[in-house]
This record gives structure tokens, sequence and C-alpha cells, in this order.
């Protein structure tokens, strides 16, 4: 979702429509200071803990899909930097958005959907809210409504006049 948005602010043009789910935002608060301090404090180590988070909820759904059982202080700080410079740049984004989010994810706050969902300039943006899912959203409890809310945006974006 990140990348899509990056690509969308430098080239608006891209895509008649697009779908995202669970996007990130820039760490803010303790995460993103811990993230600075592990990444020039290599005593420290230069892994974040998973703290035992869960991406899917469904068991079924969880013995198939592996969940990261940390993640390198590089990449969420490089994360961080192309969330930032995507942050300052969403209005530019005119483009139809399919935001999905669940507010039950454990990674990554529902808060981001609502700041990404009001900062698009696109007068074809919608935000769709599940409830039993976490962050694997497409492989969870909620993956048939996601499913048809997919192919709900995809019809409207391909009768749009445009």
């Amino acid at each position: 979702g990140l990348l899509t948005l990056y690509a969308l602010t430098n080239s608006p043009h891209l895509a008649a429509g697009v779908t995202l789910a669970a996007p990130i935002r820039p760490l803010s608060g303790p995460q993103s200071f811990q993230a600075w301090v592990l990444a020039r404090v290599p005593i420290l180590g230069r892994w974040v803990q998973n703290e035992g988070k869960d991406a899917i909820m469904d068991p079924e759904a969880r013995k198939i899909h592996d969940s990261y059982p940390r993640f390198h202080t590089d990449s969420v700080i490089e994360l961080n930097k192309l969330a930032t410079k995507v942050r300052h740049n969403l209005d530019r984004i005119e483009t139809p958005v399919l935001i999905i989010h669940s507010v039950g994810d454990t990674f990554v706050s529902v808060k981001n959907a609502y700041e990404i969902h009001g900062s698009l300039r696109s007068t074809g943006k919608d935000l769709f809210l599940v409830e039993r899912s976490s962050h694997g959203l497409t492989r969870d409890y909620d993956k048939d409504r996601i499913l048809e809310k997919c192919l709900e945006f995809v019809r409207k974006v391909l009768q749009s006049p445009e």
C-alpha cells in the first residue's frame, strides 16, 4: 500500500483506481524513538521483536501463514522515511482509492486509515473497516467481505466515465 501511494504521488494517472489494505503512516511517539535509538546504538540490537502479536486472528488461517517474529531496525526506519515522504504528498492523489483496515489490527493502527483517507484529494475515496480480522486482512475472518468490497470498488471504477 505504501509503495502504491508513493507511486501515485509521483504519477497521478498511473492507475484508474487502487485498493490499500492496512496502509501505514509515519511512526510517532515511543515506536519512532525506539527504532531511532536501536539503529544508532548497535549494542542494543538491530532487531525489534514482534512481541507475540498475530497478524491473523483465524486460527485455521494462521496455521498456513507465517508471521514475522522480529523486524530489522533499518527496514523500520526506511519504511518510516518513505511513509513521511508519502504523508506530505497525499493531497496530490486524485485516483479513486479503497482503503481497507481492521479496527482490531495489532500491527498498524486503524488511525492510519483515517488519516490517509482524510488527506487524499480523491473524490472517489472509500474507507472500509472490518472488525473480526487483524493485519492479515485477505486471509483472516473478513476475507469474503473484503473480496466483495474490492469487486464492488473495481466495478465502480470501471463504470466511471474517466
